[in-house]
């Protein structure tokens, strides 16, 4: 298998950071083509110049008007005071921006699998490919900054710049609770990865005392889909890092959110609204969002251990290090903690819905 990895920058474009907070706005982009021979150099160039490469500039030149426009608004309101509409632009530049990421992912696998089939035509070695695309947006949130989003604590307060605060805070719960749904297929695969590693580490191990181990090219064979089992190992265990990483940052975000929320209430002095129930939702609220961020925390070390161990065990003949393949599974052990870990997200949502509920 060969891999091509593409970075870029959705937004090249950096606004006032007092008055908007973008994030990371990176995106990463992996081909992987699995032919009978390594493909030629021109190929993968190909596949970035003509697929890949053109959808990003156009995507980037949407994801870039809307958060330019977004700062020019949000500029005015801060001027005329009005944290309230500052907060209603940026979530709609949110929305815009979640659209626009979601597109371009669909667009690039297209255009990926097209360019290769067109290429198969000349190119015999690209007739059965396997072409896998792998895309990890980080670009999820835009929040106006504290400077605009401000709640003022004096005697009947800013029920509307509350409740557009907590309007940013159901946004990310949705994303935080998408994103958790997904993580049980990602670990599924990086089980698969690490099962088809062990198999080939196992049979090379095994080649070392078979009369087929004199045969040259079947040692070279097996070393090679060893290296290659290894490699794709650690990538789905990178991919599925990654997303634990970019989930514990978008929770940061709803964190930040809540306490000024949460603050927001405090000064709230609004009749008919039974404001201690919904700041007791908010602490629970609170509560969930810190035993969320501490499991992501644990999660993301056992997956960063699991790099170790792999490591370890890929270069453990000579080396020191002996891994065996219950190590392997005391790890998986660890990362089965994620069916606790992923009902974190319908949890955050469900607290959210019912402040909702209450008239946010």
């Amino acid at each position: 298998m060969t891999s091509e990895i593409i970075s870029a920058d959705l937004c090249g474009i950096k606004p006032d950071k007092k008055l908007i907070d973008l994030g990371d706005t990176k995106v990463k982009i992996k081909i992987t083509l699995d032919t009978k021979k390594p493909p030629a150099p021109a190929t993968m160039k190909r596949l970035k110049e003509r697929a890949v490469e053109p959808l990003v500039t156009k995507y980037r030149t949407t994801i870039e008007k809307s958060v330019d426009n977004l700062e020019r608004k949000v500029k005015a309101l801060t001027k005329a005071g009005d944290a309230t509409a500052a907060n209603t632009e940026a979530n709609a530049c949110t929305h815009a921006v979640q659209s626009a990421c979601k597109a371009l992912q669909a667009a690039v696998d297209k255009a990926v699998k097209a360019q290769v089939k067109a290429d198969a035509k000349s190119d015999t070695n690209l007739a059965e490919a396997k072409v896998k695309v792998g895309i990890s947006v980080a670009f999820h949130v835009v929040i106006a900054a504290s400077d605009v989003a401000r709640v003022g604590a004096s005697a009947g307060g800013d029920v509307q710049a509350a409740t557009s605060l907590f309007t940013q805070i159901m946004d990310i719960a949705e994303i935080l609770n998408d994103q958790m749904a997904k993580a049980p297929k990602l670990l599924a695969d990086l089980r698969a990865a690490y099962d088809e590693y062990l198999q080939s580490r196992i049979l090379k191990d095994q080649a070392k005392t078979s009369a087929a181990a004199r045969t040259e090219r079947f040692v070279e064979q097996l070393s090679t889909r060893w290296k290659g089992k290894a490699a794709t190992a650690e990538e789905s265990r990178k991919r599925f890092r990654d997303e634990v990483t970019q989930m514990r940052q978008n929770l940061e975000k709803m964190s930040k959110q809540t306490v000024k929320y949460e603050r927001a209430l405090a000064g709230l002095k609004v009749h008919g609204v039974d404001i201690a129930k919904k700041q007791e939702k908010v602490a629970k609220l609170r509560a969930i969002e810190a035993k969320t961020y501490r499991d992501l925390g644990i999660y993301e070390q056992n997956l960063d251990n699991m790099s170790k161990m792999l490591a370890a065990s890929f270069k453990q003949h000579g080396s020191k290090t002996q891994v065996d393949d219950r190590t392997f599974s005391e790890r998986f052990g660890e990362l089965d903690s994620w069916k606790d870990v992923g009902l974190y997200g319908g949890e955050l949502l469900a607290i959210a819905g019912e402040i909702a509920h209450m008239g946010a």
